[in-house]
């Protein structure tokens, strides 16, 4: 999926599946067939960029394709023949492809200065292609801007406009340190995000090496908790918003479509999860919605499909986030709340002695709808698994939950339902319980 604004402001929203590509109406909720005659052979993940007025798509089976916003109905094949390609991207005033069909995986070609429409290797042009040499590994993404920063399987390396006769020059930045998961590679301003084989990494385009956001962290967690067949089908956005990055997974080799969300939010540097099935997820700006055309937008009338009235689908022009559900259904992340389990880090006395809990009071800030319960893991040797206790609400008066747990190391879970605006953790009172047992 992708969106643009053309010239004159408005908001175009486009998705592609094995075989159409669409356009979502003005009303918001319609989908509209805007493939080129005779449709698509089923190919790859479709990759879209802007590039002036014009979309142009590519999937790695097909001609890459384009449409001018404003003129054309539909997409159509792209002038000048360029190669099949799986990558797309804009670099400065030139369409660079990645992954060409007949060339090779780790080759990137790229048009003409400022002309997406010549594709013959010129000096006069511009137009040429570069083979990346080495060990890397297919074209897996490239993050467009001022320099491409290619994404291959096993390195990263950056291009940059040198004029002719070289015209790009591309470095290794990054050896045996790349992605295998095209889908995973985010980026907003300078900052690019991926998963690397190990874990998840950011990465200041144009220099430096990566550097690991999940070591000692989540890494393992994920490794346990994902399909290795299927990292490949795994999809990444940025929630600009809400400051969080959104990796969508498969947590099994059983699952249809991925069915776990990994999120990150970098400002405050935390991890979370959530069990949420999608074919796939990506930005969104919604068109807007008006009274006159409400009852197009909610087209089982407002009854049955009603949506919050603070949603905002309702409202034009803003980032958000829209994922695709197992019917073909996109929607946005403005339902109601879902449980929420948070979890501390385990607690022990410094000298190893056994501890006794007497109270927990949650630290949740929240509104007349939000609910707390509380749940303590025990045990007495690092070797052994935490047992967790039964669920239990605060004393109404004193909002403390009282326990009476002896053991030599402790963790708490924490479960809010209703929402709530902040989590700063738990208030224990706890005291040395004496012994060696």
């Amino acid at each position: 999926m992708f969106w643009m604004r053309d010239k004159n402001g408005t908001v175009v929203n486009l998705a592609g599946d094995a075989t159409k590509l669409y356009r979502l109406g003005a009303n918001g909720s319609t989908w509209s067939d805007v493939s080129k005659p005779g449709g698509y052979t089923t190919g790859g993940y479709w990759d879209f960029i802007k590039y002036g007025e014009r979309v142009i798509a590519t999937n790695g089976v097909n001609a890459v394709q384009k449409m001018d916003i404003g003129t054309d109905a539909a997409f159509s094949d792209l002038g000048g023949s360029p190669p099949v390609a799986k990558r797309v991207a804009v670099v400065r005033d030139f369409v660079m492809l990645g992954d060409i069909d007949g060339k090779g995986p780790n080759f990137v070609q790229w048009s003409g200065y400022n002309n997406s429409e010549l594709w013959t290797p010129d000096i006069a042009t511009q137009s040429d292609q570069q083979q990346l040499f080495g060990n890397g590994g297919a074209v897996q993404r490239i993050v467009p801007g001022r320099w491409a920063t290619v994404l291959l399987e096993q390195s990263i390396y950056i291009g940059r406009y040198t004029g002719p006769p070289t015209i790009f020059q591309f470095d290794e930045i990054a050896v045996k340190r790349g992605t295998p998961s095209p889908r995973s590679v985010v980026w907003a301003g300078s900052t690019i995000w991926f998963f690397g084989w190990d874990g998840f990494y950011r990465l200041d385009a144009g220099s430096g090496e990566p550097v690991s956001i999940s070591h000692n962290r989540i890494s393992r967690w994920f490794a346990d908790n994902s399909d290795p067949t299927a990292w490949e089908d795994m999809v990444g956005t940025v929630d600009i918003p809400r400051r969080l990055l959104i990796w969508a997974f498969k947590s099994s080799a059983s699952a249809t479509n991925n069915d776990r969300l990994l999120i990150y939010n970098w400002v405050a540097d935390k991890w979370a999860t959530a069990e949420v099935e999608t074919q796939f997820i990506g930005e969104y700006v919604p068109p807007g919605v008006t009274l006159d055309n409400l009852d197009t937008f909610l087209v089982n009338g407002i009854d049955t499909d009603s949506i919050l009235v603070d949603s905002s689908a309702y409202s034009g022009g803003g980032l958000n986030t829209m994922a695709f559900a197992a019917d073909n259904t996109g929607g946005t992340f403005d339902g109601a709340y879902l449980t929420a389990e948070l979890e501390s880090s385990e607690v022990s006395d410094p000298g190893m002695q056994r501890l006794f809990l007497s109270a927990v009071r949650p630290l949740i800030e929240g509104n007349g709808s939000t609910a707390t319960t509380v749940s303590v893991g025990t045990r007495n040797s690092l070797e052994d698994t935490p047992v967790y206790t039964n669920l239990k609400a605060p004393h109404s008066a004193s909002r403390q939950v009282p326990f009476r747990r002896n053991a030599r190391f402790m963790r708490f879970r924490v479960q809010v339902t209703g929402g709530f605006a902040y989590a700063d953790g738990v208030k224990i009172t706890v005291n040395p319980a004496g012994g060696e047992r």
